[in-house]
């Protein structure tokens, strides 16, 4: 046996991760989406295996084994979905699990029980077929009538106990799959499932099945009662079962973010109701198991692991004595589980204690960190480099403090969806509006999705009414009353927060920085949320720290020992007054008056010949520019018609957009502002670098349409013959 012993855990579903082990210990993790930045990716595990080789310094040969798990099939070593590093004949060799093996394996590996309960519930694992040929004892433990039933089922629900070295199945049940219909509220998962019905109703409200966080912080703002009946069922045998008739209530699947806010009580309520369904099945299902199976100590993994507020309820419940919730409960916590079967399963090793961290990234230096910075233009930010960690904390402190917000990146990055230290957005959570601004010009993203406290644990109970240990993120609260409106910005609408507690041993710079934030303002709690906006993995190195930062409203940037801050710009009302003054000059005529949401541009509406502006609501004034484009490509024919039923259906044509864009450049020019104005990374459906690239390089997108018009000739782009057609 090779010394060290390096195992190799892989998962390539959705959420892909890899996690190496060093004689049954933690040494790296990353989750795929970090590398390549499209969230939720998974499939080949190429770049994850790299990663974690070359922040250990060894090479494939110095591995012993490699455990890895997939969905639906069980992946070649040489090929899945791309060419794979391992070969099919090589070492080391690759041995495969079945997929919530691999989720109870996670959760025993990280947790602090030596012998434990494992309770596992998704939305669908390793089909039927699949397992038993992986693990052809474990069928003396399936019901008979599952192993008859002729169609397709997966994984569904799962309990083990753990010994402190051997896995045993206890209970396993599998669903039909129910196939995706456009007219019916289904999709690609299993039916007869918690996590199944909660994609579903994701889906439905926000029209993405991934969603089913931003479901859970939706339910509060809905109205119980407002929708009738069970959607689950127990039979005689224990088995939860999805009733056929809960679709019926459901008729309005929403379209998109106008039909979201269109109707948003509605959808709230259906979140509610959905919510309510999934606390119930919950903790019906542990009711049911531990009563079959006795067991004091609990773990728990899988999707449905993930929801904070059915999660309190158990804690509250007193089904076990004690609870560990895997904090990387999804698809990117397989690769743990793998890895861990590996250790204590494969090579019989006994386990090893885990500290409880979940910060497993590896680290960037000193270099990496000058490299980062030398790349951006100088004349864009200030950077000071603290030799002592104290000046450091006391400055950034003193910008919390002040109501500033901080991008936080420290050290490797945290393993899991949340960041709880390494990778955060940090705000101070008593000044007034500071959930919306961040919500708004930071995160980009809905205005009721809520932000966590961070907390000292030892004040935990001071602020919270149960004040117990929450170190992941993974555990509802509910905020003190005296402290409801000073912890406003972190207390969700219902009162409760999902709440991490601070401790100096996993997290000694971030629990310094709240220490001096307490002794400069009396209170040891931060706002912390991920450092990400809407749709973007969380930031894994400085360059896209920086970027982020750049991109952003954030006022400064924490990187290692580097404080970073923004050189003074023009602010946004220069660029407002000297946009409005461009355009009263040319005749567009723009309006101040209140907006109702939603508008296509936030705060911006076209009606007739003129712009009308909601200032409130308007959050990029370059935006304007944009909309005055719309008004000056189109005829004048035609412009009076612009926001009433007699306009053409199909306008703004393609042809009208791109020649939008086109005039909205040569307007930036004629302004002397710089293209980010217009083209900012929260616009143009992602694309806004690569439309300030083309102009950069003299690709000029739409001119000929704009020399068509009789506005320009194209060989004098940018400079404009006229303004308006």
């Amino acid at each position: 046996m090779k010394e060290p012993l390096y195992i190799l855990g892989t998962g390539l579903s959705h959420n892909g991760s890899c996690v190496l082990l060093k004689n049954g210990e933690i040494v790296f993790a990353i989750e795929k989406e970090r590398l390549t930045r499209i969230k939720h990716d998974g499939g080949n595990d190429t770049d994850a295996i790299r990663y974690c080789l070359d922040a250990e310094g060894i090479t494939l040969d110095e591995v012993s084994l490699v455990v890895q798990c997939a969905n639906f099939e069980i992946p070649k070593p040489d090929y899945f979905q791309g060419k794979r590093l391992f070969s099919e004949k090589g070492n080391p060799p690759v041995i495969t699990i079945s997929h919530h093996l691999a989720h109870a394996y996670s959760a025993v590996g990280t947790s602090p029980f030596d012998a434990c309960g494992v309770m596992v519930i998704d939305g669908c694992g390793s089909p039927l077929d699949q397992f038993l040929q992986l693990h052809p004892n474990a069928a003396k433990s399936i019901s008979k009538s599952i192993l008859e039933f002729p169609e397709m089922q997966c994984e569904k629900d799962s309990f083990y106990h753990f010994d402190g070295q051997k896995m045993q199945l206890l209970w396993k049940d599998f669903s039909v799959m129910s196939p995706y219909q456009e007219h019916e509220l289904s999709l690609p998962t299993t039916k007869h499932s918690i996590g199944g019905f909660y994609a579903a109703m994701s889906h439905y409200v926000f029209g993405n099945m991934e969603d089913a966080g931003k479901l859970m912080g939706l339910a509060p703002y809905g109205t119980s009662g407002a929708f009738f009946g069970n959607v689950f069922e127990f039979n005689s045998d224990g088995r939860l079962m999805v009733a056929d008739d809960w679709k019926a209530q459901f008729d309005k699947p929403s379209k998109g973010k106008e039909d979201f806010y269109a109707d948003f009580q509605y959808y709230a309520n259906v979140a509610r109701w959905a919510q309510e369904q999934v606390e119930q099945a919950v903790l019906k299902c542990f009711e049911i198991r531990l009563k079959d199976f006795p067991i004091k100590n609990v773990c728990y993994s899988g999707g449905v692991a993930l929801n904070a507020v059915a999660n309190a309820k158990l804690v509250r419940s007193n089904l076990a004595d004690a609870w560990y919730f895997e904090p990387a409960a999804a698809d990117n916590g397989l690769a743990l589980g793998c890895a861990f079967y590996g250790w204590l399963e494969y090579f019989n090793k006994p386990k090893k204690p885990h500290d409880g961290s979940t910060c497993f990234g590896r680290e960037y230096s000193k270099k990496a960190i000058e490299l980062a910075l030398n790349e951006l233009p100088s004349n864009t930010f200030n950077c000071h480099q603290y030799l002592e960690d104290s000046d450091l904390l006391k400055e950034t402190a003193t910008l919390l403090k002040a109501g500033k917000t901080v991008g936080w990146f420290q050290s490797g990055c945290e393993f899991g969806p949340r960041a709880l230290g390494r990778r955060s957005i940090l705000a101070d959570p008593r000044k007034q509006g500071m959930k919306s601004h961040i919500n708004a010009r930071i995160k980009f993203r809905e205005d009721f999705r809520p932000f966590a406290p961070s907390v000292l644990e030892e004040f935990a109970e001071e602020f919270f009414e149960s004040g117990r240990k929450s170190p992941y993120m993974i555990l509802v609260d509910r905020t003190k009353k005296d402290y409801a409106q000073p912890l406003a910005n972190v207390t969700h609408v219902d009162g409760t927060a999902r709440v991490q507690t601070v401790t100096k041993k996993w997290n000694p710079r971030y629990y310094a920085l709240i220490q001096e934030f307490q002794h400069q303002s009396g209170l040891p709690v931060l706002l912390n949320t991920s450092f990400n906006k809407k749709g973007m993995p969380i930031v894994e190195t400085p360059k896209e720290a920086l970027k982020l930062f750049l991109e952003t409203d954030l006022d400064a940037l924490v990187l290692d020992s580097n404080l970073i801050t923004k050189k003074k710009t023009a602010t946004q009302s220069d660029v407002l007054e000297k946009i409005l003054k461009f355009l009263d000059e040319i005749g567009v005529e723009v309006v101040s008056a209140p907006l109702k949401d939603p508008c296509v541009l936030p705060g911006l509406a076209l009606q007739g010949n003129k712009i009308v502006m909601d200032a409130a609501k308007m959050l990029y004034p370059g935006d304007l520019l944009h909309e005055a484009g719309h008004l000056a490509v189109t005829s004048a024919a035609e412009r009076h018609l612009i926001g009433t039923d007699l306009m053409d259906l199909s306008w703004p044509s393609d042809g009208d957009e791109i020649a939008a864009i086109a005039w909205s450049y040569a307007a930036l020019r004629a302004l002397h502002l710089p293209a980010e104005v217009v083209f900012h990374p929260n616009g143009y459906k992602d694309q806004s670098e690569w439309i300030i690239n083309q102009f950069n390089n003299d690709n000029f997108i739409g001119v000929s349409l704009l020399q068509w018009m009789g506005l320009c000739d194209a060989r004098d782009y940018p400079t404009m013959i006229k303004w308006l057609r």
